[in-house]
């Protein structure tokens, strides 16, 4: 009897570990974001806007400061948001695209998005199906020089 209950609560003691692991590093990704990545359009969702809003502002600001370089890319960092399992780390905007970059290398982004039922191309490419759409997108890892935004990123624009 006494064996069946140092079983039981020791098994009951792994599993409250595995909780109190699982939500400690829920809490190092953040609150869920609302991201929407699919093979129909580019847009973000709702939770994606504040960030390219503070991007596009930064890049109104130095236009007006007279700071602002051709072609230049501006970013938002986001604070500890997840999608996915994946962390988002900011939000960027360029001549003609915008991007989301997560902190998790390339491959490890393709593999949520493939389970999501996005298809990705071999070479990081992800086919928008509408005919009529002029943009798109496309998953890469950083270039070395950018790390400090994380892993990997998608790009979607013209």
């Amino acid at each position: 009897m006494f064996a069946r209950f140092a079983v039981l609560t020791a098994t009951t003691a792994l599993m409250a570990g595995l909780a109190a692991t699982d939500a400690t590093a829920q809490r190092q990704r953040g609150a869920a974001m609302r991201l929407t990545i699919s093979n129909q359009s580019c847009q973000w969702g709702p939770d994606a806007a504040p960030y390219i809003r503070q991007a596009i502002a930064q890049r109104v600001a130095a236009t007006r400061g007279g700071t602002a370089r051709e072609g230049a890319s501006y970013y938002a960092p986001v604070p500890n948001r997840s999608w996915r399992g994946l962390t988002v780390v900011a939000f960027g905007t360029h001549y003609e695209s915008t991007s989301v970059h997560f902190r998790e290398p390339a491959a490890v982004v393709r593999r949520v998005l493939q389970q999501s039922g996005v298809r990705v191309m071999p070479d990081g490419g992800i086919p928008i199906t509408n005919e009529e759409a002029v943009e798109s997108q496309y998953l890469a890892a950083e270039p070395a020089g950018s790390r400090r935004r994380g892993g990997s990123w998608i790009n979607c624009g013209v």
